[in-house]
């Protein structure tokens, strides 16, 4: 049976999958071709025989086909934090929903923590006072509950200060960027290169970092 191993992403894993069905093709086939060959056989049944091979070509190539695309849209869409951040910081809202998709493939506190604060950019981008205020708070909930699960990890308070620097006043929220700025200063050596430049990038306009 085939398994499907799309979180890990890997070509090598799909490909090997691949030749296993390859393998069991041909053996399908020859055990047909010998099948054809050594029996004597009626036109009929000779013809629903044939038949009977070219749709298994046509279903594995169709099913192959289909497992190449969907690996190609997983590898299209998956969460680059890179890109991330330069959406955080200055993307449009086209932008945001493409990387909203993107943060669909993390999970658990990471999941919440992206995601959030990718929800809050995205309240700012929208005219409807109503829908603008329920995208904020939904944004607000799942970062916090990030922060609040796992209040030791740097790059959730960084998300969160890019926000609160960034929240209209009469939102009130700005409570936390002293702690944010201080923790943040205290721990960017040990966080990934990638984490590092985006702090730096952001330093260079932030007010308080």
């Amino acid at each position: 049976m085939l398994i499907f191993a799309y979180k890990n992403s890997h070509l090598t894993n799909l490909f090997k999958q691949l030749y296993g069905i390859f393998k069991h093709l041909i053996k399908v086939t020859e055990k047909l071709n010998r099948k054809i060959s050594t029996n004597k056989l009626n036109s009929y049944t000779f013809v629903l025989l044939k038949m009977k091979t070219i749709t298994i070509y046509i279903k594995s190539i169709i099913f192959i086909g289909a497992l190449l695309i969907g690996q190609a849209g997983f590898a299209q869409t998956g969460f680059n934090k890179t890109n991330y951040y330069d959406v955080l910081n200055s993307g449009k809202l086209s932008a945001i929903e493409g990387q909203l998709k993107s943060v669909n493939t993390l999970s658990g506190n990471d999941k919440d923590a992206f995601e959030g604060a990718l929800l809050m950019k995205k309240a700012s981008k929208i005219s409807v006072p109503a829908v603008k205020l329920s995208t904020f708070k939904k944004g607000h909930k799942k970062l916090e509950s990030a922060i609040s699960n796992v209040s030791s990890n740097i790059e959730y308070r960084f998300l969160r200060l890019i926000i609160q620097e960034n929240a209209p006043k009469n939102l009130g929220y700005h409570k936390n960027i002293s702690d944010d700025v201080k923790i943040i200063k205290d721990g960017k050596a040990g966080l990934n290169k990638i984490t590092q430049t985006a702090i730096d990038d952001y330093s260079k306009h932030s007010k308080n970092l």
